[in-house]
C-alpha cells in the first residue's frame, strides 16, 4: 500500500510540473497578444502591494517558497535560456525574488531588465523596493529619482520616496511627498493611502 501511495505521489508532483510548465508557457505567450505598453501593466497586476507593518513601504507580498514557487522559477529561468530579452518573464522572475525575500536575485533581474527597457517603470520601482527592503535608501532614493525624471510625477515613485523619509525618520520630507500624491488625480488609491499615511505619522516631527 504505501509503495503504491508513493507512486500516486509521484504521479501527482509529475502532474502538477507539467501543468505547471504549461501554464507558464500559455502566460508567456501572452506577449504576442499585447502591446508593448501593455506588457508591465499585466505582470503588475499579477502582483498586489501591500504595507509592511511598522513601515510605510509598499512591498510585494510573500509567496510560499514552495516546490511549485521553486518550479516557476525555474521555468522562467529556462525560458529566458532561449528568449534572454523577453522583458515579461524577466520581471515576473524578479517579482518572484522579491516576493520570496531574496533581494539580491530581485534587483539581479530588476537590473536587468533596465538593460533592455531604461524606462521601465516596474523595473525602477522594483529595484527601490528591494534595496528600501535592506534599508540601502541612498540607492532606493537614487532609483526613484531616475523615474521621476522619466515619468514626473509618477504617483507611485513619490509615494515610496515618502515611505523612506519617513521610515528614516525625516517626517517632514515624507510629508511634503505624500501631499504631492494627494493632489495629483492619475492614481485616486495611491492618494488614499497617502492621505492614511499622513494621519499615521501624524504630528510627528523630524
Amino acid at each position: 500500500m504505501r509503495a503504491r501511495g508513493n507512486g500516486v505521489l509521484t504521479v501527482g508532483a509529475f502532474g502538477l510540473s507539467v501543468c505547471l510548465v504549461a501554464a507558464v508557457s500559455i502566460w508567456l505567450s501572452l506577449r504576442h497578444t499585447l502591446p508593448l505598453s501593455s506588457m508591465e501593466h499585466s505582470v503588475a497586476d499579477n502582483t498586489s502591494l501591500q504595507v509592511v507593518k511598522g513601515s510605510a513601504v509598499l512591498v510585494t507580498p510573500r509567496e510560499n517558497v514552495g516546490p511549485a514557487h521553486q518550479r516557476e522559477v525555474a521555468a522562467f529561468e529556462q525560458h529566458l535560456k532561449a528568449e534572454p530579452t523577453d522583458t515579461l518573464a524577466i520581471a515576473r522572475l524578479a517579482q518572484l525574488f522579491e516576493s520570496s525575500r531574496q533581494p539580491e536575485q530581485a534587483a539581479r533581474y530588476y537590473r536587468r531588465l533596465l538593460t533592455i527597457n531604461r524606462n521601465s517603470r516596474l523595473a525602477w520601482i522594483g529595484l527601490a523596493r528591494v534595496y528600501a527592503a535592506v534599508e540601502n535608501w541612498e540607492a532606493a532614493e537614487g532609483a526613484l529619482a531616475t523615474l521621476l525624471e522619466i515619468v514626473p510625477g509618477d504617483p507611485a515613485a513619490m509615494y515610496h520616496l515618502g515611505a523612506i523619509h519617513a521610515d528614516r525618520g525625516d517626517y517632514l520630507a515624507a510629508r511634503r511627498w505624500w501631499q504631492k500624491v494627494q493632489q495629483q488625480g492619475s492614481d485616486p488609491q495611491l492618494a488614499k493611502r497617502a492621505t492614511e499615511s499622513l494621519e499615521r505619522i501624524g504630528g510627528s516631527s523630524s
